[in-house]
């Protein structure tokens, strides 16, 4: 005979809202470090419990998770009965956390990729924009030293100094 896991998880949801009294349930959420819309559905039984989510709230609410989990045995936190708990919910838990991870890193690879080629193709396009730029002052250059030999008028801007000129220098230099 199957369990209505559905039922089963509104049940557990019933007995946690009992247990919190004046507490509110925003409260509770920030206690146990999950977000009020997940407790909301966890409480109603429309999303899985996750296994450290129930033994939190048993912690929390000083319950036994017996009674959280069955409604019988003692309310109150003492000994706990192991045996309703088998190694294939810890096992299902598990594997629950194994597939958000992946989905958790499927969606960041997924985000980054493409900020990432992005990033590449922007520093791609300025250095290409400043090698045009080197390529245009080189083409000047050479257009200028060649006026320079055409026209003896012509006067470098101060600082300039043609790879001719520094050549000079640097043989009078060594000399």
């Amino acid at each position: 005979m199957g369990v209505d896991e559905a039922k089963l998880a509104a049940e557990i949801g019933d007995r946690i809202k009992e247990s919190l009294g004046r507490i509110k349930q925003a409260e509770f959420s920030r206690a146990l470090g999950y977000g009020t819309s997940a407790v909301s559905l966890y409480l109603a039984g429309q999303r899985p419990m996750p296994l450290p989510f129930f033994f939190s709230a048993c912690e929390f609410l000083n319950v036994s998770a017996e009674w959280l989990l069955t409604g019988q045995g003692p309310k109150r936190r003492g000994s706990f009965d192991w045996s309703l708990i088998d190694a294939l919910s810890i096992h299902e838990e598990a594997r629950r956390v194994e597939d958000e991870l992946a989905l958790t890193q499927r969606a960041y690879t997924e985000k980054a990729e493409p900020l990432m080629k992005k990033k590449r193709d922007d520093l791609m396009q300025r250095m290409e924009k400043l090698r045009r730029l080197v390529a245009a002052k080189r083409e000047l250059e050479a257009v200028q030293i060649a006026d320079a030999a055409l026209d003896d008028t012509y006067t470098p801007p101060s600082g300039f100094e043609s790879e001719a000129d520094k050549m000079k220098r640097l043989r009078k230099d060594k000399k």
